[in-house]
């Protein structure tokens, strides 16, 4: 087992702040290993857009550190615009200048899922061995925003129920109307 500097995040959920991730990755990691574990630590898939800003204590967007280049080549601010970083080519201790860094996540750009990012810990001697290889997710509280809610048990259970009372008043509304036609 070796031991190593790794880099501890805490991943809030920006709608509801009490629910957490804490996140240890090296800090020799890139980005598209945070996105993965993020993604991970909070049960949504590979499917969607995505990208960092690197942020201030206002939480105010930064440096754009993207999954793709999404940016168009319409735009007559292209000269403007600074570049884009990309995920897997950047790592992550070269975007981080403040010990107490922030970043901001977007997952999903149709929906905005918004995480809020912050290195609460640097630890110089974590030991790392291959039956726990980083990055790991140390702690989850609170439960998780729902990726595709139409889709989950509660939802499905709901719309079930919905469906058979609307088949009961189909029936009920039918009794009614042969009724009505022997009076």
């Amino acid at each position: 087992m070796q031991m190593s500097s790794v880099l501890k995040f805490r991943i809030y959920y920006e709608e509801d702040e009490s629910v957490h991730r804490d996140i240890i990755i090296s800090p020799h990691h890139n980005f598209f290993d945070l996105h993965l574990a993020i993604l991970k630590a909070y049960n949504f898939d590979t499917k969607e857009k995505a990208t960092f800003y690197r942020s201030n204590q206002q939480w105010e967007e930064g440096k754009q550190i993207s999954l793709s280049d999404y940016s168009s080549n319409e735009s007559d601010d292209i000269i403007n615009t600074p570049a884009v970083l990309m995920m897997k080519e950047t790592t992550i201790d070269s975007e981080i200048i403040e010990t107490d860094q922030r970043f901001i996540y977007v997952y999903d750009f149709n929906k905005n899922f918004t995480f809020l990012i912050e290195l609460i810990d640097i630890i110089k001697n974590y030991p790392i061995s291959e039956k726990s290889p980083l990055p790991v997710v140390l702690n989850f509280v609170g439960d998780p925003p729902l990726q595709y809610p139409f889709n989950s048990p509660t939802k499905k259970a709901h719309a079930s129920l919905q469906k058979n009372k609307m088949s009961d008043l189909s029936d009920d509304l039918s009794i009614n109307d042969n009724n009505s036609a022997t009076d």
